[in-house]
């Protein structure tokens, strides 16, 4: 059994894109290494979806993308972390990707446009997403407590599973 203690933190973090809902740079896509992996929001990664990575949208955010070299464009629903390479302003799913035309290339320039700001909670039409199921044999204890803090707090995400909660908090301890 693992046995934890949390404070709850809290203070809102304004995306920048979300002010000016455009933004431009260069964007890539998963490598098929990630495939059925964990994104930051809980679901799994299926190249197949028109899902992507944001440093700071809401999980659920709806955008389109497009290549600015070719002009063609794709509406993904923002479901992860990333990407953590300068410069990059997206991480597209291969399918998105795909429909961009910039598989051989890599990488290509594009424009990220806000269409819908969502509810932070990911998911949602028209993209359909699978949900991460904890194991039964997981077992979390909490001891929660009471604080009157002084100062200011970070609110680090919102969570409708717990496993992520968990995974956060971990990562989190590790760094910090």
């Amino acid at each position: 059994m693992i046995s934890r203690s949390f404070g709850i933190i809290s203070i809102c973090l304004l995306a920048g894109l979300a002010s000016a809902q455009v933004q431009t740079g260069k964007a890539s896509f998963y490598a098929d290494k990630f495939e059925g992996s964990p994104t930051a929001s809980g679901e799994k990664y299926r190249h197949s979806k028109l899902t992507a990575a944001h440093k700071t949208l809401p999980f659920g955010t709806r955008v389109r993308v497009t290549n600015t070299g070719n002009n063609k464009s794709v509406e993904v629903v923002i479901n992860d972390r990333g990407p953590y390479v300068d410069g990059r302003v997206i991480d597209l799913s291969r399918s998105a990707a795909i429909q961009l035309d910039f598989i051989n290339a890599g990488l290509a320039d594009v424009t990220v446009e806000v269409l819908d700001a969502g509810d932070g909670k990911g998911g949602g039409p028209p993209v359909q997403i699978d949900r991460v199921v904890v194991d039964e044999k997981e077992f979390y204890d909490f001891e929660v407590k009471r604080l009157n803090p002084k100062g200011f707090g970070v609110q680090i995400g919102t969570y409708q599973e717990l496993v992520n909660l968990m995974r956060l908090a971990d990562n989190l301890k590790v760094s910090y």
